[in-house]
This record gives structure tokens, C-alpha cells and sequence, in this order.
């Protein structure tokens, strides 16, 4: 059930990543940017790629560089393994940011409540992105003149300068390449192809069912 639990996922975040990419080249390049950055920063592999598929989606519709996305995308997650944060706080921090994208627009709510709360220099990492102190940036906010696509970057750089070591050799990073070296050995099964034909194989058969169900249900209503 792990094994076929897996493959799903897998299928479900690559089907994602394979749809927001544009081009079969362009998906190539995504997975093996984000198979690097995995085992750069010992991040879980599915979760990663289901919060970039998110990501590079907004991000792509504001017009933000391909360069300037990973920039971003590679900071926050290395400040996600600089916190030491478990699996449900990185994947909030990534809603966040996806959020951020989304709206074109930073606000409070995605800022303070949902990244600021996990990720504790996020917001000074903002006022000093914005080029103002931690108040300025709430006016900023409130007054929606604080445009994603154009302080995320800096955002990015700022992030990076305030947490300039990052420890990737500790338990939630050794969990996380234990998971991803599981994966890796699901999809060496072909699991996810076998599955599929018995689930469609299954279906067929569901399907006959119904069907004479229904003609023998006609056939007893006909006779009465």
C-alpha cells in the first residue's frame, strides 16, 4: 500500500509539474532543477515539486524571469532547511509565497500570518527588500503598492544574507533523502504503469457490470 501510496503522489506532482512547464524540454529542466535542489538542501522531492508547480504557475502569469523564480524559489527553501521546519511548515511557508504570486500583491495575511509565523526573519527579510523598517512595510501593505513580482527578488537576496549558513546534515534532512531514496526506488518499479492498467482493467470490468445490470433490470420490468 506504501508503494502504490507513493507512486501516487508522484504521479499527481509530476502530472502538475508536467502541465504548468509549457514545453516537454521545459519539464525536463524544471525536474532536474528541482532534483538538484533536493539533494542540495535535503529537501523531500514530491512536496518540493508540488509547491514549485504552484509557484512557477503565478509566478510565470506576473512575468516574473525564469532566473528570478528559482532565485526566489531556492531561498525560501533553503530557508525552510535553515529552520529546521517539518514537512506541513514548509509546505505553509510555500503556500505563502504561491499566494504571494498569486495576488501580484504582498499582504499582511499571507506575510505575517502565514509565512512570518514559521519563518521568523521574514519580515524583517521584507522591510529590508522594500527599503523601509518593519512599520513603513505594513503602511506599504496596507496601501497595496508592495508588487510581488518586483520585491520578491530582492526579497530572495535578503533572505540569503540573513541566514548566511545553512545546516543540511541533521535529522529532518537525513528523514527527508530516506524518503526521496524510497521514491526514487518506487519509480525504478514501474508501479505506477501497473497500477494504472489494473485500476483501468478494474474499471472495465465495474462498467460491464452496470451495463448488464441495467439490461437484466429492463428485461425483468418488461416481463412484468
Amino acid at each position: 500500500s506504501r508503494l502504490i501510496e507513493v507512486a501516487r503522489e508522484t504521479n499527481r506532482v509530476t502530472t502538475a509539474l508536467k502541465n504548468v512547464s509549457g514545453t516537454m524540454s521545459q519539464y525536463a529542466d524544471n525536474q532536474r532543477y528541482l532534483l538538484d535542489l533536493a539533494k542540495k538542501y535535503g529537501l523531500e522531492i514530491n512536496a518540493l515539486t508540488a509547491n514549485y508547480a504552484k509557484f512557477t504557475a503565478a509566478a510565470s502569469i506576473s512575468g516574473m524571469s525564469m532566473m528570478n523564480q528559482r532565485k526566489v524559489f531556492e531561498s525560501v527553501s533553503r530557508a525552510c532547511t535553515a529552520f529546521g521546519m517539518s514537512a506541513d511548515d514548509s509546505n505553509g511557508v510555500m503556500l505563502a509565497l504561491s499566494q504571494m504570486m498569486s495576488k501580484g500583491k504582498i499582504s499582511s495575511e499571507e506575510l505575517r500570518l502565514q509565512m512570518g509565523e514559521r519563518l521568523p526573519v521574514a519580515l524583517q527579510a521584507m522591510a529590508k527588500a522594500a527599503g523601509v523598517s518593519v512599520g513603513g512595510l505594513d503602511k506599504l501593505m496596507k496601501q497595496g503598492k508592495l508588487m510581488s513580482a518586483d520585491v520578491l527578488p530582492k526579497f530572495a537576496e535578503a533572505l540569503n544574507e540573513m541566514i548566511p549558513n545553512v545546516d543540511t546534515d541533521n535529522l529532518e534532512t537525513s528523514v527527508n533523502r530516506l524518503k526521496n531514496a524510497f521514491t526514487e526506488f518506487v519509480n525504478g518499479t514501474d508501479i505506477q504503469s501497473k497500477y494504472k492498467t489494473l485500476i483501468d482493467w478494474l474499471t472495465g470490468i465495474v462498467k460491464s457490470a452496470a451495463v448488464s445490470y441495467t439490461h437484466l433490470r429492463a428485461h425483468e420490468t418488461g416481463r412484468n
